[in-house]
């Protein structure tokens, strides 16, 4: 018999398999001639999200992100 932790293991990846399945079922009814009104997807990068922010705080993040990747770039090129 599996230990509690390998069967919420098992559980989780069914979970995904069904909802990954559910989405291309979707999808796949969203291309169909005529009916644009339900297309949608999400990507695996879904799962990379830790925490919920306002728009302008990320955008915030980006700036600042970007500002630290020029100075490192500028610093490399000088």
């Amino acid at each position: 018999m599996k230990d509690g932790s390998t069967q919420i293991q098992l559980q989780k990846k069914y979970f995904k398999t069904l909802v990954q399945y559910r989405g291309f079922k979707k999808l796949e009814d969203a291309v169909k001639p005529g009916n644009y009104n339900n297309l949608w997807s999400a990507g695996q990068s879904v799962e990379l999200i830790n925490d919920i922010k306002p728009v302008s705080q990320i955008v915030d993040d980006l700036v600042l992100e970007m500002r630290g990747c020029l100075q490192q770039l500028n610093q490399k090129i000088s």
